[in-house]
């Protein structure tokens, strides 16, 4: 069975999957008086690539994520590279000057067995194919993704009770890019950081929780007493199969509501409804296992 990894500062990594990483000729058109205008390759364009990949990824790729949300704007540069069944390497795609453009957690969710995985989009400045060497590579930074499911969550905001909290919606931090043309003999534009977006989560919670979360909402939308002082902390755990041990974290400050609402009820449906809380969040900050 072949595989796919990522070679990162000498540190191996087994990624679920990758796509993209293509490398397209930007054609331009002239007009030369003749009846048929021309046509010609004006300038290479590196399209962005995604790696999918679990919890413990080693310590220079989660470094390069936990910096990105620090607004580090740090570049790397590396390999992807397919390996066939007995560990020797097939091809390569080398990548240059890279950006982290976006990070998604997974959803949660404590009805799930699923294994879950993080979503990471690269916005590089060169890339390159190599063909594959046979060279041997050792055994990687791999993750035992039973250990972490999408049911093997903690959320904690405030003070409100959390215990009964069913799911969480998959959210993304993106790295705003901007693009700055730097002519025809380069590529046809560097990429530059300049701010991070910090999405809001969708929270479902069970009835018996109710109550707090609605005093909250009340008080912070309907009332107004919504300004930072009235905001809360949070966090977001990620444990292990026990559900004793934490593997992960992400840190949220100043959450605030903005939602609730409870899920379409059936009259014939003797179940208690689950309420939907929406929640802005100001900052989010990621803490990965040191492997």
């Amino acid at each position: 069975m072949s595989a796919v990894l990522l070679n990162l500062e000498d540190q191996i990594i087994w990624l679920k999957s990758f796509d993209g990483g293509g490398i397209r000729g930007e054609v331009e058109t002239v007009d030369t008086g003749a009846e048929r205008p021309a046509k010609h390759i004006a300038a290479l364009r590196f399209e962005p690539f995604t790696i999918v990949v679990g919890l413990s990824m080693g310590t220079a790729l989660a470094g390069w994520i936990t910096g990105t949300l620090a607004m580090a704007k740090e570049r790397k540069s590396g390999a992807i590279v397919a390996i066939s069944a007995d560990g020797k390497a097939q091809s390569y795609r080398h990548f240059s000057d890279t950006l982290i453009e976006e990070l998604t957690i997974p959803a949660m969710d404590a009805r799930s067995r699923d294994s879950a995985f993080f979503t990471i989009r690269l916005q590089p400045e060169g890339i390159s194919y190599g063909k594959g060497d046979g060279a041997l590579f050792p055994p990687p930074v791999r993750v035992k993704q039973n250990s972490w499911l999408r049911s093997n969550f903690r959320l904690r905001i405030g003070t409100l009770p959390c215990e009964r909290v069913l799911a969480i919606d998959s959210f993304t931090i993106r790295q705003r890019i901007v693009e700055n043309p730097l002519g025809a003999l380069r590529p046809l534009n560097t990429k530059e950081p300049v701010g991070l977006e910090i999405p809001n989560l969708r929270v479902t919670l069970a009835a018996a929780d109710h109550a707090a979360w609605h005093d909250w909402f009340s008080e912070f939308v309907i009332k107004g007493h919504n300004d930072q002082a009235n905001e809360l902390q949070g966090t977001l755990e990620f444990l292990d199969a026990s559900m004793q041990r934490t593997l992960g974290s992400i840190e949220f400050s100043q959450v605030g509501i903005f939602s609730l609402t409870s899920e379409k009820v059936e009259s014939d449906n003797d179940a208690l409804p689950h309420y939907l809380a929406e929640l802005y969040v100001e900052g989010m900050t990621l803490k990965l296992p040191e492997v």
